[in-house]
């Protein structure tokens, strides 16, 4: 019970007054001694609590085990021992290794957990089974793909961009179905395709699909601003300056208040001065893409991008 009931409840005793003055102590002095009792009683539950909250792993295990068929307190566990295991050898790396895999068979569970197996045994040069890539395949085609899952299958492509997750050919042929696979199941959704554009142009290096997946995106989101970015930043890397400078007006339209105008003009100045190279070297530039495309972004599913070619930013 409340607070709230426990005074009303003493108020009731305090006002009742027996005609007996031995009783009436009596009863004060019990009345007196239950609300110092409960007092009591309330700070040891708020040092108890206080010490659970105070460390993140204690606050962690003790969600988990008070709600043992929820995933989200299942995963956050996991994390927990990832981040305080010393290394992919140590026993509480095994245990979070683990409690993330009883934690994807939770009924409800997202794609989080299966990611992280994923991300840690590709960055640990530990071998990624298949039965992972199997179950998001299940996951995504059972359940609406959440902000999450979207964010879960980013962090499988950025940590291969950035060396991080060192994928063998069958791993990038496998998370590369599993995108194709989210993409299809969702042919809607501009973000998830945004995504595979990402791996296609930065781990497949398929770019005249990467530049498709982008024209499919904006047609699918045409108010989404950081789409239209990747794409002049695809259309000046391939070299397409008519394309790209509609699409640079396009931007203007969407940029009612300004707040990219200065970006806008950087890119404007990036396709001018590629264009005027390339009218120096007398080449024509052939319409597919170069390797190497500036990053597409989009919140949750962060740009594709290489370094080296303007990497975009939010």
């Amino acid at each position: 019970p409340s607070w709230g009931v426990f005074i009303a409840l003493f108020g009731l005793l305090f006002a009742w007054s027996p005609a007996d003055a031995e009783r009436r102590r009596t009863l004060r002095l019990l009345t007196v001694g239950g609300l110092a009792a409960l007092v009591a009683l309330y700070g040891v539950f708020t040092a108890i609590r206080a010490q659970i909250w105070g460390n993140p792993y204690r606050l962690a295990y003790f969600e988990a085990t008070t709600h043992p068929k929820s995933p989200r307190a299942s995963y956050d566990l996991g994390r927990m021992m990832f981040i305080m295991a010393k290394g992919p050898d140590s026993a509480l790396s095994q245990l979070g290794m683990r409690q993330m895999e009883q934690g994807a068979l939770l009924p409800g569970a997202d794609l989080q957990p299966l990611q992280a197996l994923v991300f840690m045994a590709a960055k640990n040069g530990l071998p990624v089974r298949s039965r992972w890539w199997a179950e998001m395949r299940h996951t995504i085609a059972t359940t609406p793909m959440s902000a999450e899952d979207v964010g879960a299958l980013y962090s499988l492509i950025h940590c291969g961009i950035d060396g991080v997750c060192r994928y063998t050919p069958a791993d990038l042929r496998q998370l590369g179905g599993v995108l194709a696979f989210a993409v299809q199941r969702n042919p809607r959704r501009a973000d998830l395709v945004t995504l595979q554009a990402n791996f296609a142009a930065n781990i497949a290096h398929d770019n005249p699909l990467a530049y498709r997946l982008m024209q499919r995106a904006v047609a699918l989101s045409p108010g989404t601003y950081a789409y239209w970015k990747n794409l002049v930043v695809m259309q000046t890397a391939a070299g397409l300056f008519a394309d790209a400078r509609n699409v640079l007006e396009r931007m203007r339209e969407l940029d009612r208040f300004g707040i990219h105008r200065a970006e806008i003009d950087r890119l404007g100045r990036e396709l001018a001065q590629k264009e005027t190279e390339t009218q120096m070297q007398g080449e024509a530039t052939p319409p597919n893409l170069s390797q190497g495309l500036g990053e597409e972004h989009e919140i949750p599913s962060p740009p594709v991008g290489r370094a080296g070619v303007g990497r975009m930013q939010p």
